[in-house]
């Protein structure tokens, strides 16, 4: 098990290193088209094409990193206004439909590099499937990530015995909202 985590750290340092050379390319390039667009009157053909792809390995590869430290965006207003309990069962259901979402784009992005493998790109003559591989392989390094903090909560969920029926999650909820309706109300009425 240590040589997994061990691996698996591994792979997530490589990604930051794989995310901070792409960045430090794309400012030089750029940087370089800014500069020949100024002297020249016209910019290198390839820089605008490589920015472009190199922005779109650093967006996948972050959302990756993003995943692994459970920071991508989410709205926590309401789920902080509920019961703990309740809270953490939103948690797991946001989990595993991300996991869902991740599989759709692990399926369509796969369907979508594979038709365009043969279509090239008009200025560096790269394969359109090569870049659009960069989609499934993410998603399915982000449901991987969100499977294992999805096991990791429902652990701790078990073990702390926080698990609730629908009954009950429907009436914190029902109770939740009643409560925050009458404060709107009150507010309305001063």
């Amino acid at each position: 098990m240590q040589a997994l985590k061990k691996l698996y750290d591994g792979l997530f340092e490589v990604i930051r290193w794989i995310i901070i050379v792409c960045t430090g390319v794309m400012c030089i390039v750029v940087f370089v088209n800014v500069v020949t667009r100024y002297i020249f009157g016209g910019g290198l053909m390839f820089c605008d094409e490589l920015s472009r792809f190199l922005f779109i390995i650093i967006s996948m590869l972050g959302s990756v990193v993003c995943a692994k430290t459970n920071e991508h965006m989410h709205l926590s207003l309401v789920v902080d206004m509920l019961p703990k309990r309740v809270g953490l069962i939103i948690d797991i259901v946001s989990k595993c439909i991300i996991i869902f979402l991740c599989s759709i784009l692990i399926y369509g992005g796969y369907v979508h590099a594979i038709d365009n493998w043969s279509v090239l790109t008009a200025v560096m003559r790269i394969p359109f499937g090569l870049i659009y591989m960069i989609i499934p392989v993410c998603a399915l390094l982000m449901a991987i990530q969100y499977a294992i903090l999805l096991v990791r909560e429902l652990g701790n969920v078990f073990k702390k015995g926080e698990v609730l029926s629908a009954a009950e999650i429907a009436g914190h909820v029902k109770s939740e909202a009643d409560e925050i309706l009458d404060k709107m109300e009150e507010g309305e009425n001063k």
